[in-house]
């Protein structure tokens, strides 16, 4: 993840086929990510035939304003690097950030009535937001008390609780790597990609779509988190090695799945580096908040629907027994939820020039408003 290289001094060199070198510090790399998203979301919109004048300013699509969303585990310079980011393109009158757990908040709030069986909201509630994404689990615990205000709904939000781990689908698809490498002395020709980074990480990219597919799939039948022959197909396709492992051998054995057990789960690798930081981020933020009683778990981020992470926060909270109400957000949903959240923030507070996450008054953007 590009948010990982924020936040630090130290320069990456890129070396190109034709022995130039270009040095960049991970924010200039970051910026330059950001200049390309902007350019394809300008074009989107700007594109010829294409009716969205609501998105549009004298026909054409120039946002003045803009919403970051920021992981709980950012550091000042890391937010800082991450504004920067943005303030570079040179577009915007103001940058205003929030962090992504609460980000997920607001779009829970703006649209509570979906969530809860068409109820209004309710007076107050104390919410866990757990989001894993990509590269970091955010957990943040939130008392919303809904206040009546010139006739119009508003929110007191008390943050209880915060924090942030750098664990997400990065590790995870660490360690499905790690644990297809500790049997290179069965398939010696493991040996030959061990330090083939981008391969290995596809290689686990797409063996975790797979998991993460069979394990949740409505078919009693099937009793495997994937196939043999498909384990053999994508290491093939990303290594470019071919090994034949047999449905009775000793790695293929972690690979099935019995009434929801599956022996991959229960492997040290995946208790000790993704379930115990799981626990430990729920045991720490619900610390933090003071042992508040949660009403409801918010699940986002694609990373929980990896196999037991969502069941070992449930697990954590004691949420049956406490008749927590579960929202997990569908995947898809899950990746807008961020950005919508965001945008409701700023939205509802563009009047303010002192707000309670960040904001940013650019010199660069000479526009009109």
């Amino acid at each position: 993840s590009i948010k990982k290289l924020l936040g630090f001094k130290d320069v990456k060199e890129i070396e190109f086929d034709n022995r130039n070198t270009l040095q960049l510090k991970g924010k200039d790399l970051a910026a330059l990510l950001v200049k390309g998203l902007f350019k394809d979301v300008n074009s989107y919109f700007n594109r010829p035939g294409f009716n969205a004048d609501e998105y549009k300013r004298n026909g054409k699509f120039n946002p003045l304003r803009a919403a970051v969303a920021i992981p709980n585990n950012f550091t000042t310079s890391k937010i800082q690097d991450m504004v920067d980011c943005i303030a570079k393109l040179n577009q915007f009158k103001e940058i205003r950030y929030v962090y992504e757990a609460e980000a997920v908040l607001f779009y829970y709030l703006s649209n509570y009535s979906r969530f809860n069986d068409g109820k209004a909201s309710s007076d107050s509630e104390t919410i866990l937001v757990f989001d894993m994404g990509g590269a970091t689990i955010n957990a943040t615990v939130v008392t919303a008390n809904k206040i009546l205000k010139n006739e119009r709904t508003k929110y007191e939000i008390d943050f209880l609780g915060k924090i942030g781990y750098g664990i997400g689908g990065d590790t995870i698809d660490y360690c499905i790597a790690q644990f297809i490498l500790s049997y290179a002395d069965e398939f010696p020709q493991l040996k030959e990609v061990q330090d083939k980074k981008f391969e290995l990480a596809n290689l686990a990219f797409e063996i975790k779509k797979e998991i993460i597919a069979n394990y949740y799939s409505d078919n009693p039948y099937l009793t495997y988190l994937i196939t043999a022959s498909k384990l053999e197909d994508f290491i093939k396709e990303s290594l470019g090695v071919s090994i034949k492992i047999e449905e009775e051998s000793e790695m293929y054995e972690y690979f099935f799945k019995d009434s929801g057990r599956c022996k991959l789960f229960e492997h040290p690798l995946f208790i000790d580096t993704i379930y115990n930081n799981v626990k430990d981020a729920v045991n720490e933020v619900t610390g933090l908040s003071g042992g508040a009683r949660i009403d409801r778990i918010i699940f986002s981020g694609r990373s929980t629907s990896f196999p037991l992470v969502k069941e070992t926060v449930e697990k954590q909270l004691n949420a049956q027994k406490e008749n927590i109400k579960i929202i997990a957000l569908e995947l898809e949903e899950s990746k807008m939820a961020v950005a919508q959240g965001a945008c409701w923030y700023g939205v509802n507070n563009n009047s303010k020039t002192n707000a309670a996450f960040g904001f940013k008054k650019t010199q660069s953007a000479d526009k009109s408003d």
